[in-house]
């Protein structure tokens, strides 16, 4: 099954528990719930990274099932700021759910971090990115910093 179809069971919560516990406010809290679920979507896509990571050996990239799995999840609009439709998630967080990725195929992970590039539209003119991003929900951008 889709991890998209699984969606509705990662939803924030109206309350979270540990709040007290956290002393957080309403935003950190949201935040903190988000990053969990994206660690649980992670947990549930991790057997089928896995088991499939001699598939994306074979190919030399992710299988094509997978990407879609881990688009429909958001797991490629981690770091793409929340105006566009994104997670923003702090770097920590960010490297917490590719962490996690890594965990099942270090590939995976990797392909889950490049795939969060779009973070980088957070540096545009805001009716500039949301003109790029008009034609997808859920963009995937690349990049690779190396000297020169």
């Amino acid at each position: 099954m889709p991890l998209g179809a699984r969606r509705e069971v990662l939803r924030v919560p109206d309350e979270l528990p540990g709040r007290v516990r956290f002393g957080l406010d309403g935003a950190d809290e949201v935040a903190l719930c988000h990053r969990r679920g994206l660690v649980a979507a992670t947990r549930l896509i991790a057997p089928r990274l896995s088991s499939r990571a001699r598939d994306g050996e074979r190919l030399r990239t992710l299988p094509a099932d997978l990407v879609a799995e881990a688009r429909a999840a958001g797991l490629f609009g981690l770091a793409t700021p929340r105006s566009l439709g994104g997670s923003e998630l702090a770097p920590i967080a960010l490297v917490e759910v590719v962490e996690e990725h890594c965990r099942a195929d270090g590939s995976a992970g990797w392909t889950i971090l490049i795939g969060n590039s779009t973070a980088f539209l957070a540096w545009l003119d805001p009716a500039v990115a949301r003109d790029i991003l008009h034609e997808t929900s859920d963009p995937v951008g690349a990049s690779s910093f190396a000297p020169a």
